[in-house]
């Protein structure tokens, strides 16, 4: 049997009479090579089937949808047109693709917004990266698509390749399946918004501790650093996982050193966080330096904090409503917004202090619960599946586990959006979901097959006395 599948199944191995199916056929398409082949077809696969909606629906070089990508736009104008981070929409240069494309009156919205101004409301890697491609190729939308689908695909592979290193390939190619199953997974990855880039990112860190607490490679430290911060600066929102993940890396290098606090543990922390602190801090003290406060993440936590603490906020159960006001971009706004709504936000928490734990739990309830029987039976297996894995490789469990339990922690203490903070762990939950249904099959099947087998030779031994 390969490395790739020497864990592959957590069961006792059927009696000689009996048929290993599923177990044999494992062990078969799980060397190297095959595994490296069937990489490579779901690499391909998730490709083409994330790509081909656009296309088959004319969306591909479309202007941005409605929503959040019209500010990415408009910042990645400004940074080729060398304005700095900041959105001008009184410039008519910036709305010329929404008024070519507005027949149905669907851009309406963006091209009556006014005001100029430098910003911090979005994280800038993303529009860094728009800007990128209308440097090369000009003002068009097809590439960041195409880079989209192309972090789609390269996180399903890396969810495959992560259920194949510890239970083969067929599993992995249930979690891939899974992934390429799911509407809201795929939806985002078709849009100009950062989901699929945080959901690379993630699983780039993931395997990047996975590989440092297994090898104890002082690179695999930095890498894991890098790729967390480069989430940082793509969603602001994984700021918040930093105390739940010091929580659980001290356990992870208890695992693997065996102490709590011995100099190696201390070095592999800092070689986590230099990379962030060099790489997201000079954004961080930029946004302090622009505003003169102490506002490292930007102004959106602080503009949409009423969002997550108000009435209605606590009405509609922690999910999220726009209450950003209409026409803030302009100088000096954005600042007085920011300070409205912390103002307001702070003020609501300080006069509702028993109210916040329900709220939190409305919110991650919002995000995690559906009631589609089959999410819910894909989630009751994944439960399974941590478990199994838990077992098997704890350190890499844990790893998962700590990632969910820090994006429960950063939704609670943010806002729900019915699923949507889901899709940078999507191939996480969906490998956990993967290894617990493969262990069901293979207890059901082939330990099913293995009593039949024994009740017909008892019945045959009965009878011939």
């Amino acid at each position: 049997m390969s490395a790739i599948s020497k864990t592959s199944i957590p069961v006792q191995p059927p009696g000689p009479n009996s048929k290993r199916i599923l177990t044999n056929f494992n062990e078969y398409l799980s060397t190297p090579r095959r595994t490296k082949a069937l990489a490579v077809i779901v690499l391909l696969l998730s490709f083409v089937t994330e790509l081909m909606p656009p296309i088959l629906h004319g969306r591909l070089s479309a202007p941005p949808e409605i929503g959040d990508p019209f500010d990415y736009d408009a910042i990645a104008f400004s940074l080729w047109n060398g304005n700095g981070f900041s959105i001008d929409w009184d410039n008519p240069k910036v709305k010329t693709p929404y008024r070519e494309n507005n027949a149905s009156g669907e851009y309406d919205g963006v091209l009556g917004a006014t005001g100029a101004a430098i910003t911090s409301f979005r994280p800038p890697l993303f529009p860094i990266i728009l800007a990128g491609t209308y440097k090369i190729f000009g003002r068009q939308f097809w590439p960041i698509r195409v880079i989209n689908c192309t972090c789609i695909a390269l996180s399903v592979v890396l969810g495959f390749l992560l259920v194949a290193r510890y239970f083969g390939s067929i599993p992995a190619l249930g979690c891939a399946a899974l992934l390429l199953t799911s509407p809201e997974f795929r939806l985002y990855g078709r849009q100009m918004l950062t989901e699929s880039s945080a959901c690379f990112l993630i699983m780039l860190f993931a395997w990047s501790l996975i590989l440092a607490t297994d090898d104890r490679d002082p690179l695999w430290f930095l890498a894991a650093g890098g790729f967390f911060a480069l989430a940082i600066l793509d969603r602001t929102m994984f700021a918040l996982w930093t105390p739940v993940l010091l929580v659980f890396l001290f356990v992870l290098l208890r695992i693997t050193l065996g102490a709590w606090f011995s100099r190696e543990n201390l070095k592999a922390i800092l070689l986590i966080f230099l990379p962030v602190a060099c790489l997201a801090g000079p954004w961080m003290i930029r946004n302090c330096l622009l505003f003169k406060k102490f506002q490292p993440l930007g102004t959106q936590g602080a503009i949409e904090l009423p969002s997550g603490y108000s009435d209605k906020a606590y009405q509609d159960q922690g999910r999220w409503y726009e209450c950003a006001p209409g026409g803030w971009y302009g100088e000096g706004n954005e600042q007085k917004w920011a300070a409205l709504g912390s103002a307001a936000g702070l003020k609501w928490i300080k006069s509702n202090l028993s109210k916040l734990p329900i709220l939190a739990f409305f919110k991650v309830r919002s995000e995690f619960w559906n009631w589609d029987i089959i999410d819910q039976m894909i989630r009751a297996f994944g439960l399974l599946g941590l478990m199994i894995w838990l077992n098997s490789n704890s350190k890499c469990a844990l790893v998962i586990i700590g990632m969910v339990i820090a994006s429960v922690m950063a939704v609670a203490l943010t806002w729900s959006i019915g699923g949507r903070f889901l899709i940078p762990i999507y191939p996480l939950l969906m490998a956990s979901s993967a290894v617990g249904l493969w262990t069901f099959l293979v207890v059901y099947i082939e330990v099913g097959t293995e009593r039949v087998a024994l009740l017909r030779q008892f019945q045959r031994y009965t009878s011939d006395k």
